[in-house]
């Protein structure tokens, strides 16, 4: 039982360095000017280097956070949903949605003014790897 906290921990540390990341060198997001929160913009020439490390660290931790709540089940669903989730998401910032009156508006600005990104496809790619890399140790473990 004590494996399953090292994962929670190891995931959600994940997550929250994503988090300092949007902080630190995005602009603010959707959820961010929702609560008020403006972001930090510390300027680098090195954050071109893991500007994707959000799209892994979403993939990698909702995946790991999705398996553990199938109760350590279903885990090739879990990492196949949170990145054709992802990849989803990502594709529709290349293509301009705005015209389409019958998609959600929420949609359309995201197509709008989100940036695609290929080094974000790889990312998402990565963290499933390496989502599924954990999953295998902890059945291998057992």
């Amino acid at each position: 039982m004590m494996y399953i906290y090292r994962y929670i921990f190891v995931s959600l540390l994940v997550f929250m360095i994503g988090i300092l990341f949007y902080y630190f060198f995005r602009e603010p997001t959707i959820v961010a000017n929702y609560l008020g929160i403006d972001g930090y913009r510390i300027a680098s020439k090195y954050v071109v280097y893991f500007n994707s490390f959000p799209s892994f660290a979403h993939v990698f931790t909702f995946s790991i956070l999705t398996w553990l709540i199938f109760e350590q089940s279903n885990a090739t669903f879990s990492i196949l949903f949170w990145m054709i989730l992802n990849l989803f998401f990502e594709f529709i910032q290349y293509f301009d949605l705005s015209s389409f009156n019958w998609i959600p508006k929420v949609v359309q600005d995201y197509s709008k003014y989100g940036t695609y990104s290929n080094m974000d496809i790889v990312a998402i790619f990565i963290a499933a790897i390496c989502a599924k890399i954990v999953v295998n140790t902890k059945k291998s473990s057992i």
